[in-house]
């Protein structure tokens, strides 16, 4: 419609241009080197012009607008495309959801079934969770092969783990469970706390000989009573018994705690490890490790248990390991 309004306009003015050139042609007598033609077309060319240019300009400003619907097409089906597949993103994330949430109903069944209250009574062995009431989170243990239910508190292979530490090792427990460690004392007292315990200690020396020593009602105290060794029980075993008549009632004593009765001595600094010194030891399953089972004579400061090595302190064991179970599994 606008095309045809200006093709209109244009006409009339070229109709009206008409009689203009016979008055010219008239006034100037027919100039020698213009035709009317040639008038004319000089005529028409010069009012014709600006609308001309006005509508080219008009029809490529339609041509462009045509070029950007097309291209206003083209993004809303860009957009809706988009809007479709955040809809399957949405619906897939929703699902994924779901899928997490079962999964992990699945592991904490699996992680539930998994935790004990001591290690199992079974043919299992291994690391195992452990979990006591007065403890919030479970912790790891291990439990010795066959169906004992023995769990061990205390390890010596090698001389790789230093054993000489401090209060707060001896407490939270160090080293790794499956060699050289020591559970801790505040795991310790809260199991045997809980209910009754048994102790039993399997010990080596340097030329592969082993020996044991078993203990009916192991107890230890409370941090606030320096984890007193307060029970042992009957004594049975092959190894004499290094622990009642010398170490029980005392309390614990490391390298920065000093909890023996010996006024004389500080038996943890002069003897190494932590233990239930006294003044100072007829046993200590925690000293310095030897590899070829001898500590220095005037230092008597390795791994002992006096009546098997018959109290010659300068031998030193290259094997020990210490266990508990709760009485109930033999009775």
């Amino acid at each position: 419609m606008r095309h045809s309004g200006f093709l209109l306009i244009i006409l009339y003015l070229f109709h009206q241009g008409i009689p203009s050139l016979a008055r010219g042609y008239q006034e100037q007598h027919l100039a020698q080197d213009a035709s009317i033609a040639e008038q004319c077309n000089g005529y028409c060319f010069s009012v014709l012009q600006p609308f001309l240019d006005n509508f080219i300009q008009l029809k490529m400003t339609g041509d462009a607008n045509n070029e950007m619907k097309d291209e206003i097409q083209s993004l809303k089906a860009t957009v809706n495309n988009l809007q479709s597949q955040l809809l399957n993103s949405v619906e897939q994330m929703t699902g994924l959801k779901e899928q997490v949430k079962e999964i992990s109903a699945v592991k904490v069944h699996q992680k539930a079934e998994s935790v004990h209250e001591t290690c199992p009574n079974g043919p299992s062995s291994g690391i195992f969770q452990i979990k006591i009431e007065a403890i919030k989170e479970p912790f790891q243990v291990p439990c010795v092969p066959s169906s004992s239910g023995w769990m061990v508190i205390q390890r010596r292979i090698d001389g790789s783990t230093d054993f000489n530490r401090t209060w707060n090792d001896y407490k939270l427990g160090f080293g790794n469970l499956r060699d050289n460690f020591f559970l801790g004392l505040e795991k310790i007292h809260l199991m045997t706390k809980n209910q009754p315990h048994e102790l039993f200690i399997q010990l080596q020396d340097i030329k592969g000989t082993t020996s044991f020593a078993h203990y009916k009602d192991f107890k230890i105290g409370s941090e606030k009573e320096a984890y007193k060794l307060k029970s042992v029980g009957k004594y049975s075993g092959t190894a004499g018994d290094s622990l009642t008549e010398h170490h029980l009632n005392m309390k614990f004593s490391t390298l920065d705690r000093d909890n023996d009765i010996d006024e004389n001595r500080y038996c943890a600094d002069d003897l190494g490890g932590g233990w239930w010194f006294r003044d100072c030891a007829h046993s200590s399953l925690n000293g310095k490790y030897y590899a070829d089972g001898k500590s220095a004579p005037s230092k008597h400061d390795g791994i002992l248990w006096g009546s098997w090595q018959h109290y010659d302190y300068t031998n030193s064991l290259t094997r020990t390991q210490m266990m508990i179970r709760p009485t109930s599994y033999c009775s």
